[in-house]
């Protein structure tokens, strides 16, 4: 008995030796895999807050990951549990913080997983690709499955966990693809902070990155500052996380009242980066029409606004008070004003700079008066009441309307009776034609 004691003590001085002399090499070995090659040698049990040398395979990852977002364990015991190859040299905390970010999107009671549809891993790498072209080889190495997850009294929902496979086709976690998301991670957080704090200043400084024009940048961060006090009633703490990929994250958000004060259950907002490694936020909003710009003027003076109502009805427009100020269309015969319905006719006719379409009545091609339908403007002496233009940069409808380009550069709003959109046209990022269409839905 006692020489087997002295066996094992002689070996436990010798790691104890080895282990020293490997410290003073400055770092340069791990010394979880010192201590894991020294204890094999020995035949000495691997302590379990060591990472073990056995690999894992797909089905032994996506249920350690699963394991670890229902938060069985700690979250270094998971870590732990993975080995150092398979690691890839993601470090503990990165670990950390990556399965904390996916209990922001998985957050009810996981039940099951399953691999992701071959047709739908290829679509989803195809976007990514064409995000990130440099980084297509890891890309094209990745895998998915799906964690199902169910909230009390709602159906199953799923979130898109990714693994990589090495040459050999084992998998591993990628610490390049891990890292990626939690910089876009990082920058969600800093974006959510500045809307919380209402600090437009931080807010346009994070967004600088994908925008040029200064006084646009301060358009969107005022306008969005706004949005989120006043129509987003969850709070960014609240924020479901619904995708987390080496090219974007997104976020859903619940309680929310658009612009023109209808409701949504719900939106999203997604942090994207670009092969340059420029980060960028798709926060939009969908404008509406200002009423300001429904009013249609000639070199300063009114002539009209599109939809205007008096005495419950919709105002017509009369060709003898327009025309003082346009003068006389360039034709108005039977080819361009003819009978539309039930005595109404329908008058499509062009003057310098804009052209109309209105139904009324016309009296012999003389003169006529209607219901603006359709409008296009395509001289700057006309413009809109809120000063809006042909021959404009494009920057003064984005100072105006900030998320326009996201949209289309088409803006709508509801008026009693009926939808006024307005349509702008950009060439060469200047303002070349001004579009209207009124869709009348009262009679």
């Amino acid at each position: 008995m006692n020489r087997e004691i002295g066996v094992i003590l002689k070996k436990a001085a010798i790691i104890i030796i080895a282990l020293s002399m490997i410290l003073s090499l400055g770092g340069c070995v791990r010394i979880s895999t010192a201590w894991h090659d020294l204890t094999r040698s020995f035949g000495i049990d691997e302590p379990e807050n060591i990472a073990t040398a056995r690999r894992l395979n797909e089905v032994e990852m996506i249920k350690l990951l699963t394991g670890a977002v229902r938060g069985d364990q700690e979250l270094t015991t998971f870590y732990n549990s993975v080995s150092l190859r398979q690691l890839n040299g993601l470090t503990q905390d990165e670990f950390h913080q990556y399965i904390r970010l996916l209990r922001r999107g998985i957050s009810g009671d996981i039940h099951s997983f399953t691999v992701m549809d071959d047709n739908e891993l290829i679509e989803n790498k195809a976007v990514m690709t064409a995000a990130l072209p440099d980084q297509k080889e890891l890309i094209d190495s990745s895998i998915a499955y799906w964690i199902i997850y169910r909230q009390s009294g709602r159906s199953d929902e799923r979130f898109a966990v990714y693994m990589q496979l090495d040459e050999d086709g084992q998998v591993y976690l990628s610490a390049a693809w891990i890292r990626q998301i939690l910089q876009l991670s990082g920058y969600a957080n800093l974006y959510f902070d500045a809307l919380d704090k209402s600090d437009s200043e931080a807010l346009a400084f994070l967004i600088s990155q994908d925008e040029t024009d200064k006084r646009v940048i301060e358009a969107k961060s005022d306008f969005l500052v706004k949005f989120y006090q006043n129509n987003i009633s969850s709070r960014t703490s609240e924020y479901s996380l619904n995708m987390a990929r080496i090219d974007s994250i997104s976020y859903e958000q619940f309680g929310i009242i658009n612009p023109d004060q209808t409701q949504s259950v719900s939106r999203t907002v997604a942090f994207r980066i670009g092969n340059s490694g420029v980060l960028r936020v798709d926060d939009n909003v969908m404008h509406v029409l200002a009423r300001e710009d429904m009013k249609i003027l000639l070199n300063g003076e009114p002539l009209f606004t599109i939809a205007a109502r008096s005495n419950d009805t919709f105002e017509r427009v009369w060709s003898y008070r327009l025309e003082q100020a346009t003068g006389l269309p360039f034709v108005h015969d039977d080819s361009n004003c003819k009978p539309y319905v039930d005595g109404v006719d329908l008058i499509n006719l062009s003057y310098n700079g804009i052209s109309i379409s209105a139904q009324g009545d016309c009296q012999d091609h003389d003169s006529w008066n209607g219901i603006i339908r359709s409008l296009s403007i395509i001289n700057g002496m006309y413009h809109t009441g809120g000063g809006l233009r042909p021959g404009q940069p494009v920057e003064e409808l984005l100072i105006k309307y900030p998320f326009a380009e996201q949209s289309g550069y088409q803006l709508k709003t509801l008026v009693e009776g009926g939808i006024v959109t307005m349509t702008v046209t950009i060439e060469d990022d200047i303002i070349k034609k001004i579009d209207y269409n009124f869709l009348q839905t009262e009679q």
